[in-house]
């Protein structure tokens, strides 16, 4: 049990000092288990609970429970030692145990032939009739008690992974594999592949997000790699890339990109006026539109608003392209799901890759 220290000698003379939230508590532990047990109860009687200092509730963490999103009753805090801590009625609900309050600081959890007592403040606790150390301790906030997830979890069996990407902690029953997280884009395209489609059922792009729920990707070639236009589409993928959209939200894609100006780094490449090939700046920029286009019809996004160019595009199938001007033609979208949605952009190698991933 990781986190977790357990007494099996029967009887041994050390004069242990630890700190408790009520203070210091100095004991003989020269007595046997069964006395042990009774000194712990009689000291938790008396203790005062100061509620601990340092910790900082995070709106922005999650938890998931066997890849599902898991919604907590009470917010969820981090320690000082920067340990996810739950309250002890969401973790009752999260990993389905029985729950029973001893009184305001004490609680009894059962799971099958599992019996824990625990109190805030207290780094040890009662584990089927034996002492453990409990690290960290509950601890009391807002007049809540709250428990230490991972080591709660792993208590029980449970496996707990923290996902650094997503900012979320993925709770996993007994006996449930873990997935395998897959392996990224490598640093250079396979070859052969078509001039557009979707990443997800293309060899060598299946991958392009690995660390995020994607409802859509999709993909186009830089069939013109000149500089400019290059930059044109690597400034636009920039400007949408990452934002988050809630549910019944409508996008823009000219107010998120904003202006294609000198000052923000937009070039001179060519762009269709009247059926004409002209050079302007910010050419390139429609398909970044176009291949985010793509990925919203893919997501089954409502589109508010499209054009299609005023001549044909050779890097997406006809019918499949987003025009956009400042000030003009432009790209709207709402999104129509139960949950915030994210856009994803960047340019890898000779594609530009679009997509879009539930945040949850």
């Amino acid at each position: 049990m990781p986190g977790m220290h357990i007494y099996t000698e029967s009887a041994v003379n050390i004069r242990e000092h630890q700190s408790a939230e009520g203070g210091d508590i100095i004991y003989d532990r020269g007595f046997t288990r069964l006395s042990r047990l009774a000194g712990l109860t009689l000291m938790w009687l008396f203790l005062v609970v100061i509620p601990l200092q340092g910790a900082h509730p995070d709106e922005q963490v999650q938890i998931t429970f066997n890849e599902g999103l898991f919604l907590p009753q009470y917010p969820l805090y981090f320690n000082s030692e920067g340990r996810l801590m739950i309250a002890a009625e969401d973790a009752a609900r999260l990993l389905e145990y029985q729950l029973d309050w001893v009184d305001n600081n004490q609680i009894q959890l059962a799971c099958q032939d599992i019996s824990v007592s625990l109190r805030a403040g207290i780094p040890e606790a009662i584990y089927n009739y034996q002492i453990v150390i409990f690290s960290p301790a509950p601890l009391k906030i807002d007049d809540i008690l709250y428990l230490p997830l991972r080591s709660t979890a792993e208590l029980l069996d449970y496996t707990v992974v923290w996902d650094v990407a997503h900012h979320s902690a993925n709770v996993y029953s007994p006996g449930i594999p873990i997935p395998t997280p897959p392996e990224p884009l490598s640093s250079q395209a396979p070859a052969g592949l078509p001039t557009w489609g979707s990443c997800a059922t293309t060899p060598g792009l299946e991958n392009c997000w690995p660390e995020e729920t994607l409802l859509s990707s999709y993909y186009t070639t830089l069939l013109d790699r000149s500089a400019g236009r290059t930059k044109n589409v690597e400034l636009s993928c920039q400007a949408i890339n990452g934002l988050i959209i809630q549910p019944g939200q409508v996008v823009s894609f000219n107010q998120v990109s904003g202006p294609r100006t000198k000052e923000l780094g937009y070039q001179v490449a060519p762009i269709f006026v009247d059926r004409k090939v002209v050079p302007g700046r910010g050419g390139g920029v429609c398909q970044t539109s176009s291949t985010l286009y793509n990925s919203v019809l893919e997501a089954g996004l409502e589109v508010l608003e499209r054009h299609p160019h005023s001549l044909p595009v050779a890097y997406v199938a006809p019918g499949r392209d987003a025009t956009v001007s400042w000030g003009g033609a432009d790209l709207q979208f709402r999104n129509n799901q139960e949950v915030p949605v994210k856009i994803l952009a960047r340019v890898w190698d000779n594609y530009v890759l679009c997509a879009i991933a539930a945040v949850i």
